[in-house]
């Protein structure tokens, strides 16, 4: 694997301010480009950085859709030169919106057959202190990033990072981060019906896993439970301890333990079943006929759960019951069960 860092310095502060003096004369075009949605494997750089990010108590970075043509074209010429190039300054000057302060690149290459996530490289940037310090940088708002598989398999992949403090990305609906998405639809409508204001103002994260916490939240929230008073739980003192309280106080759940309810951890697709089951008081249901869910502690639930056009599985006459629950997944769980 082969990466590398372009991070902001003399050379790019020069070339601020020539852009800054003719910004008036640029025509920005990637802005004109319509909205595009992040591939898994973008989505998934962006998700495992705002989640480093978040670890380190940094602020979280918006994907802008205006830019994804550039880093996809950029990452495709890469592949077609058969090397990895940094963006000229000149480049990146036409691509950005005017009026930004900052920008770094990091740019890399996988030899190997792409892999379904972006684990491998986003670890070697991060084991790098230059990429991790454009990956960490909390003087940068926004990030794009460009994926592109040659015909060989090879993961190509350009990131741009940049702070502009006038800048709001183009995008449709209540978020910049779902356009394109299957879960779009279901996403507007729980952000419709006060179920969710996103993970940032101006960000869902639909590739993001949900929590147990954030499901308390969701179900709170979807079915305007009454106040409760403290449950018990040990551990449920923080962000939502009143959703957990009232989910709890409602018989939607018993929690992990005893005395815990384990916020952090996050939501399997069964746990999720047994979740909006209790939620919806759903009936007795005959089996769904997941091959995968025979024997499950919470088969009847799924069984439920499916009987009520909640879900369909994950595929293949499977449901998946031990996957973790995107929070796009979720957005269209909580539309089928309320029937939004």
């Amino acid at each position: 694997m082969l990466f590398r860092s372009k991070a902001p310095g003399r050379r790019i502060s020069i070339s601020l301010l020539s852009v800054m003096v003719g910004a008036a004369l640029i025509t920005i075009g990637p802005s004109a480009q319509p909205a595009v949605a992040a591939s898994d494997i973008e989505q998934c750089f962006i998700d495992s950085i705002n989640d480093a990010r978040a670890d380190a108590g940094v602020a979280a970075l918006e994907w802008v859709e205006d830019l994804v043509a550039y880093t996809r074209q950029h990452s495709a010429d890469m592949a077609a030169a058969g090397e990895l190039v940094h963006s000229t300054s000149s480049e990146m000057s036409a691509a950005l919106p005017s009026g930004w302060t900052a920008w770094a690149e990091n740019i890399g290459w996988q030899s190997n057959p792409a892999l379904p996530d972006c684990s491998t490289m986003f670890d070697s940037f991060m084991d790098s202190a230059g990429h991790r310090d454009n990956l960490m940088n909390p003087a940068f708002e926004f990030a794009v990033t460009g994926v592109y598989i040659d015909g060989a398999g090879q993961l190509w992949t350009t990131h741009v990072f940049f702070s502009n403090p006038d800048y709001s990305p183009n995008f449709e609906g209540t978020f910049a981060d779902d356009d394109g998405s299957p879960f779009q639809a279901d996403i507007e409508k729980i952000a419709a019906a006060g179920i969710t204001s996103g993970c940032t103002p101006e960000r869902f994260c639909p590739g993001q896993s949900v929590t147990r916490g954030q499901m308390a939240a969701f179900l709170n929230r979807a079915l305007e439970l009454p106040a409760a008073g403290d449950f018990g739980f040990v551990d449920a003192g923080g962000l939502f301890s009143d959703d957990i309280n009232r989910v709890a106080a409602a018989g939607i759940t018993s929690g992990c333990s005893a005395d815990r309810y384990c916020p952090s951890e996050l939501i399997t697709r069964a746990q999720m079943a047994a979740f909006m089951t209790r939620a919806l008081d759903l009936p007795p249901a005959p089996s769904a006929g997941f091959s995968d869910t025979v024997g499950h502690s919470f088969a009847d639930e799924i069984d439920r759960l499916s009987a009520a056009g909640v879900t369909l599985g994950c595929g293949g006459g499977q449901f998946c019951p031990n996957d973790p629950v995107t929070r796009g997944q979720m957005a269209a769980f909580l539309v089928r069960g309320l029937d939004l």
